[in-house]
């Protein structure tokens, strides 16, 4: 009898592939769903504004910006109005604000804005806020002469 050298045949475990199978993620559509298309920022319409934003302001707006623009616009407005520490609030300069825009919208058909309309826009809004901030710093001027006889 020859010594013959006995070693097995390496054969692939059939449980390693079943368990290779089963880890492999898989996506699965199912059959009556539609894909959900999210509108770009050019389809929203100002009634995805938020309420915080006043209606006249989206009413002036809205026939020049989307609600994105608008949007831009009024975080602008907030902007020059912190900047300006107005004793009254915003709402109660809501026309100083519309003027501003309309004069802003009239230089730009006008071409007279060399650089952003937004840009543009915070420049008018700061000179309008600021007849504002004076007129309320005259109103304590001359009462604290008053308080001062």
């Amino acid at each position: 009898m020859s010594h013959h050298d006995d070693t097995p045949e390496v054969t692939a475990n059939k449980t390693e592939n079943k368990q290779s199978s089963l880890c492999e993620k898989r996506t699965i559509k199912p059959y009556n769903v539609k894909e959900l298309e999210e509108p770009t920022a050019e389809q929203l319409d100002v009634s995805f504004l938020p309420e915080s934003i006043p209606h006249e302001f989206v009413i002036a707006a809205k026939p020049f910006f989307n609600a994105l623009g608008i949007y831009e616009l009024w975080k602008r407005v907030l902007l020059v109005y912190r900047k300006m520490k107005l004793k009254k609030d915003l709402e109660a300069v809501i026309e100083r604000v519309i003027y501003a825009f309309k004069q802003t919208v009239f230089a730009k058909k006008c071409g007279k804005i060399n650089s952003t309309f937004e840009g543009y826009f915070y420049t008018i809004l700061y000179s309008e806020l600021i007849v504002e901030k004076r007129k309320e710093m005259k109103g304590a001027f001359y009462d604290f002469l008053r308080d001062c006889k």
